[in-house]
């Protein structure tokens, strides 16, 4: 097959954002998900086109690199190659609608895009949006309320709790609360803001792979965050989270129940294809009755790094083969898998499994 790869970050989509940098955290992840996801679909052996920022170091061994330059040169590129070939994987941030228009620009230029629907695209986009959808389907999620932009943050609502843009991505501008002194002497919100009930627990996630027949579920993993000070903006606050990484396998017990929500989640979303994953806190009932869903992103996530290390199979080619209609069985490694934001992976004997793959912080 001929497959492009359009990874928003690293392959020219900042050109059309103007003059509004990314993190570079958001860089690294991005560049690190394309390289991965190219190696497998080249040892799949597929013909891989990479749109590359020509402003940007990309080096994917195997694969043709396209060099873009500008928004223009952008939407040539995509005019001339999308007809041509027969997936493109899509990977950008949803906030902003950034993944919204590459996958508007890919579809415009008759391509066909290996990725969410646009109506699951908006839906995960808005964070509280979705918090109520999920809830209105009986979904268990976290608590809370939107707090429009320039408005008062609520009185009275319960402490700690988490802040976080309506319209975000991944852990950005993502902030725990632990009191109301510390939520009075914060501005109120430039943009739309969701406030909700801080859940303590486990931090996991779990991805599928989505296609006309069904969802194939992957093995779960834990999540690496960190809180880190605020500094000078928000003196003796210490909130903002920042996303490290992760490990898997979880333990069984936990594994089983992020399966389940994350299937229950899934289940209520508008009809969607290829990779997505859920975010979820696993609570300290052993029942499961205190876990729920945090967020979902409709696109490639960093767990793609380590899963595509555990997985016994290519996780590629079975993304393919799960849009074209099958349900492949996927062995995973039992093996503990650790990987970084920034692409590095580290195996451990399974002897380990026990602790090491668990984050040192439990939210």
């Amino acid at each position: 097959m001929q497959i492009l790869l359009f990874e928003y970050l690293t392959g020219g989509g900042l050109w059309l954002d103007g003059d509004h940098p990314p993190s570079t955290s958001w860089v690294a992840e991005g560049r690190a998900m394309l390289q991965a996801a190219a190696a497998d679909f080249v040892a799949a052996g597929h013909a891989v086109t990479v749109l590359a920022d020509a402003r940007r170091e990309t080096a994917i061994e195997f694969a043709q690199l396209i060099p873009v330059t500008s928004a223009a040169v952008l939407r040539d590129r995509l005019a001339e190659l999308a007809p041509r070939i027969d997936w493109c994987l899509v990977d950008a941030p949803e906030t902003s609608g950034r993944l919204l228009a590459a996958r508007q620009l890919v579809e415009s230029a008759g391509g066909r895009c290996l990725g969410s629907s646009p109506a699951t695209i908006t839906l995960a986009g808005d964070k509280h949006l979705l918090a109520e959808h999920l809830r209105a389907k009986g979904v268990p999620t976290t608590s809370g309320l939107r707090v429009p932009a320039g408005g008062a943050w609520p009185t009275g609502f319960p402490m700690p709790a988490v802040i976080k843009p309506c319209d975000g991505a991944g852990s950005m501008d993502v902030r725990l609360i632990r009191d109301r002194g510390e939520l009075s002497r914060i501005e109120p919100p430039g943009i739309d803001t969701r406030i909700e009930v801080f859940q303590p627990g486990q931090a996991a996630s779990i991805a599928f792979l989505c296609g006309p027949q069904g969802d194939v579920s992957l093995e779960p993993c834990a999540q690496n965050l960190r809180l880190a000070s605020c500094g000078d903006d928000w003196p003796g606050i210490e909130q903002p989270f920042s996303y490290l990484g992760g490990s898997l396998p979880l333990p069984a017990p936990l594994a089983a129940r992020a399966r389940t929500l994350g299937q229950r989640a899934v289940a209520t979303l508008p009809p969607r294809l290829g990779y997505l994953g859920v975010d979820l806190i696993l609570g300290s009932a052993n029942d499961g009755r205190d876990d729920v869903v945090v967020e979902v992103n409709p696109r490639l996530t960093t767990s793609y790094i380590g899963l595509r290390a555990a997985c016994r199979q290519n996780l590629a080619q079975a993304l393919l083969d799960v849009a074209a209609g099958s349900l492949p069985k996927l062995e995973f490694t039992r093996d503990t898998i650790e990987f970084t934001s920034s692409g590095g992976v580290k195996m451990l004997p399974a002897a380990d499994v026990t602790t090491a793959h668990l984050p040192e912080q439990r939210l």
